[in-house]
């Protein structure tokens, strides 16, 4: 059995799967245009974090560097519209903060390009098939690439993402989900 997870997007998403895979110990085949490009120096927009997003990147190790880039937000202001007056305050007790995206996003590049268990393949995946013992995908190249699953974080257009969706509709029973091996998840 395959233990290699892929990835297809190299996005935040994307990147940030492909981090927690190989903080699990396992192999990762990120799919999709190589990301270093796509993240130059200049801020391009922001992302605010809630504490559950300080939690995961905790778990990978990387919240304490991202902390001295972010804006923390201590409270919510809720203001009427027509006179600008306060209405409310909201503290916020725990973390709450606003990164910018290119600061996340090489953030995680950082803690996977070197990593010897990252596979990039500057492609996109052309067809995927579920096995007993995971997936087989096909890329633009032709490539046949054996893994154990696929996380989809290409947007809601890729291929990835259709996958998930239509492999999660094929095993669908009344209201709940079934999990087999190889199964195919949606970040």
């Amino acid at each position: 059995m395959p233990s290699k997870i892929a990835v297809s997007g190299t996005g935040i998403a994307g990147l940030a799967a492909a981090s927690a895979v190989i903080s699990s110990g396992r192999s990762c085949l990120l799919i999709g245009p190589s990301p270093s490009p796509l993240f130059g120096p200049k801020p391009s927009g922001g992302v605010q974090l809630a504490p559950n997003g300080w939690a995961a990147l905790k778990l990978l190790g990387l919240d304490q560097k991202l902390m001295p880039t972010a804006t923390r937000l201590h409270e919510i202001v809720v203001r009427s519209l027509t006179t600008g007056a306060s209405l409310i305050r909201l503290p916020l007790g725990d973390i709450y903060a606003g990164v910018a995206r290119n600061d996340l996003a090489n953030l995680f590049h950082a803690q996977i390009a070197d990593n010897p268990h990252l596979i990039q393949a500057d492609t996109s995946i052309a067809q995927a098939s579920q096995t007993r013992s995971g997936l087989n995908l096909v890329d633009q190249d032709a490539t046949l690439h054996q893994v154990a699953g696929l996380v989809a974080a290409d947007g809601a257009a890729g291929f990835g993402s259709a996958y998930v969706t239509s492999s999660a509709a094929q095993h669908t029973s009344g209201q709940a989900t079934q999990s087999f091996p190889g199964q195919a998840t949606q970040s």
